[in-house]
């Protein structure tokens, strides 16, 4: 039976957090991000950290308090990054409130598992041009996916999530000619490399929309994939033609979208989960 959900009206008064899984490759020394959604406003902050441990959770909730204030409320799941005692001694000292979601009602967390598959998708882009730059622009994804109408409208309110929270939508940098030209070329460049980011979001998504369309409209039945179903991931990086197309099998471990997975992988002799988009996936079948 379905459950209505809590019903909050002030911001930050409940706050979900969760880890994306490893990045490759590493940027800045950082493979995690920990994304934590406000219930009120679905406005969304995402932060990059070297390990998804205790010690990382407790310096972004500290980060996010001094920066809006009091929280009411922390829901997270069940790992040990979060239930632990480190962070229950946070969270009690600055009697703040924490649930954990059913381990068989991920809806729980559904608006920050949607904000993920987005901004997964928007790294997964920028990462084939600067491998290990992601990091460094991850204000201006989660920004640019809260403040703009293209992908962040609040359902309920008709607005977007930064509005929700500040009152206002932000101006660009880039829509007032101030830059004086005085500025170094470092900066320049810089702020060249923000501009391009931001001007090419919205064809990516756009262009990543009708792609996924085109690619579903040509097949009577959308590619679906089950939890524990073996699949063959695609090799990307073979060096001849000759090579084999596809590796595995792997496990499918959960369903973020319906265009992204978690799939188990094996990766020096570990295995480990990482996202995949559908694309890269194909059926495995026994012999």
């Amino acid at each position: 039976m379905l459950t209505s959900p809590k019903i909050i009206g002030i911001p930050f008064q409940r706050f979900t957090i969760d880890y994306i899984l490893p990045i490759n490759p590493p940027s800045n020394g950082n493979s995690y991000i920990l994304v934590g959604t406000c219930a009120t406003t679905k406005y969304a902050i995402a932060k990059s950290y070297k390990n998804a441990d205790a010690r990382s959770t407790v310096a972004y909730l500290i980060d996010i308090i001094l920066q809006f204030g009091a929280i009411g409320e922390i829901h997270s799941d069940r790992g040990l990054h979060f239930a632990n005692k480190l962070v229950k001694d946070l969270l009690k000292a600055l009697n703040i409130n924490n649930t954990y979601s059913n381990a068989y009602r991920p809806q729980s967390q559904g608006h920050t598992e949607k904000f993920n598959g987005t901004l997964i998708d928007m790294i997964s882009h920028f990462v084939q041009e600067q491998p290990k730059k992601w990091s460094l622009y991850l204000n201006m994804y989660y920004l640019r996916i809260s403040s703009k109408q293209y992908t962040a409208i609040n359902d309920a309110t008709k607005n977007t999530p930064f509005y929700l929270l500040h009152g206002y939508n932000p101006k660009s940098i880039f829509d007032h000619n101030f830059i004086s030209t005085e500025t170094s070329p470092e900066i320049l460049l810089e702020l060249e490399k923000l501009k391009n980011i931001r001007d090419e979001l919205p064809k990516l998504l756009a262009d990543r929309y009708l792609k996924n369309k085109k690619h579903y409209d040509s097949n009577k039945v959308q590619v679906k994939f089950k939890l524990n179903e073996k699949v063959l991931i695609k090799d990307e990086n073979r060096k001849s033609k000759f090579a084999y197309r596809y590796n595995g099998p792997f496990k499918i471990m959960k369903q973020v979208s319906d265009v992204t997975y978690v799939v188990e992988i094996i990766k020096n002799g570990q295995l480990v989960n990482e996202y995949k988009h559908v694309s890269q996936l194909k059926k495995y079948k026994e012999r």
